[in-house]
């Protein structure tokens, strides 16, 4: 799929959604979901011409917001232990 068809395709836009306050964030209705039909699929696992399996489902980012946290606490560490050292 070309990128021009990609913006014109709802199912990429996603921008079906009434949208609400300053930055118009869509506003999604809570709703009653059996978890066991949703498939997710972690963002570095997708590819552009991955298979129709893995098309059909849903991108999270969980991980990485999990990794990126991380990864700031031993950037905090590592800085502390920088100060102290130059400090002395």
């Amino acid at each position: 799929m070309k990128s021009i068809e990609m913006r014109r395709n709802p199912l990429f836009t996603r921008n079906e959604f009434n949208t609400v306050g300053k930055w118009q964030m869509p506003l999604v209705e809570r709703q009653n979901l059996d978890l066991n039909e949703i498939d997710l699929i972690a963002y570095t696992d997708i590819r552009t011409n991955d298979n129709p399996i893995n098309r059909k489902k849903g991108v999270h980012f969980l991980l990485t917001i999990i990794i990126l946290r991380v990864f700031i606490v031993i950037l905090n560490d590592l800085l502390e232990d920088f100060h102290s050292t130059v400090s002395c």
